[in-house]
């Protein structure tokens, strides 16, 4: 292959001019998640202020688009200090997950030797460079030709997993792949339901209300599962809201919007916000009842989103970042998200310094209202 040329967008009316050759690109491209879209990349551009693009397009002798970096430059708050910040795309407050170069995978080795110059050159108007929610080789690529950058300080934070679960063929069960000790449990718990609430349904997306109104559910089930931990979540973050609302219509249009809403009677107990690609499901966003915590709603909706993934031939159900304990309820493969991280000024490193002793002293006093919290509810099940 010919040598690539690299070039930097800032402009985010020229971003939209290349749309349909990076359309072109995916169809071709290693990654087959939502998160490399357009559709999600512009959304999170327009609904979070301050981002401005980067874009790192290569182009072979032909003028064809052969690899594309999506890079942000926005404020990012770390600690007590504001920095300016160069990161990848989509992955900053809206969660994206499997980030970074999108390219074929013959490509992607030239792709990132011609990006690095640019990416130096965006570099030098941040305190922070953090390429976050990458997949191992990906992670592997960027280390490769950023590391040696002169001022670069390594800051890596710590590794994630976005757990992934391997479908069985439309035909099968998907209680199949579980132990049996796992899978008679799952089987109590969908009896134990339908025979407590006969009315119960699961409806998608506006089947049974416009899908304003079905995010309106998602977003108060959110906000009472966590409120009941003396925790705000997510959705209270107004440009993430917007984002979800923005994209989540877009994903309708495309058709790979499936936010399930578990109904008693007329009444929406849990809610979950799975997004379907060519061969992937990604849960999203969870929201449920505490009051129905007992019939283990939550779980009884994602064993419903991971069965019609299956249902519809999809390959992979990813359960996306982090490691909480009931993804690993699922015969799920723990999938590593890397996140490399650099300072480049003076008060980048101050800043990440001083983040790191706090998020030390806030780790300690987590674990302190965790002992609490436990205590106080063992004295409230203890008999007088």
């Amino acid at each position: 292959m010919s040598a690539l040329t690299a070039r930097v967008i800032v402009n985010r009316d020229l971003v939209d001019e290349i749309v349909p050759a990076w359309n072109t690109l995916l169809d071709d491209a290693a990654q087959i998640e939502v998160f490399s879209t357009p559709e999600w990349q512009l959304t999170w551009l327009d609904s979070f202020p301050g981002v401005s693009p980067r874009y790192v397009a290569m182009s072979d002798e032909t003028g064809r688009m052969r690899a594309l970096l999506p890079l942000g430059v926005r404020t990012r708050r770390v600690g007590p200090f504001s920095l300016r910040a160069l990161e990848l795309g989509g992955e900053a407050v809206a969660c994206g997950d499997h980030l970074g170069l999108i390219a074929c995978p013959a490509d992607a080795g030239d792709a990132w030797a011609a990006a690095a110059p640019l990416v130096r050159s965006c570099a030098a108007e941040a305190d922070l460079v953090r390429f976050a929610s990458m997949d191992a080789a990906e992670a592997a690529a960027a280390l490769a030709v950023t590391s040696m950058n002169p001022g670069w300080a390594a800051c890596h934070p710590p590794d994630d997993v976005a757990p992934r679960m391997m479908l069985p063929p439309p035909t099968t069960d998907v209680l199949g792949a579980f132990r049996s000790s796992r899978r008679a449990k799952l089987r109590y718990y969908e009896r134990q339901f339908a025979s407590s609430h006969p009315s119960a349904s699961v409806a998608l997306n506006d089947e049974r209300m416009p899908l304003d109104d079905a995010l309106d559910a998602l977003d108060a089930l959110h906000a009472s599962r966590w409120r009941q931990r003396g925790e705000t979540g997510v959705l209270a973050d107004p440009p993430f809201m917007t984002f979800v609302r923005r994209f989540s219509r877009l994903a309708h249009e495309r058709g790979w919007l499936r936010l399930y809403q578990m109904f008693v009677e007329d009444r929406v107990v849990a809610t979950l916000l799975t997004l379907h690609r060519r061969d992937v499901a990604s849960g999203w966003l969870l929201g449920w009842n505490p009051a129905f915590a007992k019939w283990n709603v939550s779980e009884l909706l994602w064993l419903h989103s991971v069965r019609e993934a299956a249902r519809e031939g999809l390959h992979t159900f990813d359960f996306l970042r982090g490691g909480e304990a009931y993804k690993f309820r699922f015969p799920v493969e723990p999938s590593a998200l890397l996140c490399r991280q650099w300072t480049v000024t003076a008060r980048g490193r101050v800043a990440v310094g001083t983040a790191l002793a706090g998020e030390r002293v806030l780790a300690s006093a987590r674990r302190w209202r965790t002992r609490a919290y436990r205590v106080a509810q063992k004295l409230r099940r203890a008999p007088d």
